[in-house]
């Protein structure tokens, strides 16, 4: 909804309506308006992180075409990393910097391959896909978290989830025949 706003494109009706789709689905995974309630709280948080983080690729979109997806990362990281550097000094500098001596080829593991490779991609696909195309597809990660809760930590899914889910899977269905079809 924001990249034609944005970017001053024409909006699709088909992206608007699988965009309502897919939130609507995000809706059917808050248990009850409560904000006391850890996953209601969650979900909230979530949507104004999709917000911004969709603000970010609108704002990379426009960059893509004249600078590496790396180029891009590395930009990206290095202003957030000043950005949050005072984070850095709250609490027990010497147990931070022991866990992290502790953990070092972990967090660089995890550094490189979620951040480092994941993302750069993710910013090359932007040349070949609409911010509103990648969004949308976006929606599959808390059906993802799910998934992987069920895998490794034995949570079931209830109620709502699964209609929630199910309009989730139905919006990024439609919109990767969509894509594969070249109608983007």
């Amino acid at each position: 909804i924001l990249e034609p706003i944005i970017l001053k494109a024409k909006p699709k009706l088909i992206d608007i309506v699988l965009s309502f789709v897919a939130f609507f689905g995000v809706f059917f995974l808050v248990p009850d308006f409560d904000l006391t309630n850890d996953v209601t709280l969650g979900v909230v948080i979530g949507i104004f992180s999709a917000i911004t983080y969709s603000l970010r690729n609108i704002l990379l979109k426009l960059h893509v075409q004249n600078h590496s997806g790396i180029t891009l990362m590395f930009m990206q990281v290095v202003g957030l990393s000043v950005l949050l550097s005072p984070v850095f000094f709250l609490g027990d500098i010497n147990r931070q910097l022991d866990l992290i001596v502790l953990n070092w080829w972990k967090l660089l593991t995890l550094g490189l391959l979620t951040t480092a490779i994941g993302h750069t991609l993710f910013v090359m696909s932007f040349k070949n896909f609409s911010i509103t195309v990648i969004s949308i597809l976006s929606t599959l990660t808390p059906l993802i978290g799910i998934g992987l809760g069920f895998l490794f930590l034995d949570e079931m899914p209830q109620g709502n989830v699964w209609i929630g889910g199910a309009l989730i899977s139905v919006a990024v269905i439609v919109e990767s025949f969509k894509s594969a079809k070249g109608k983007d």
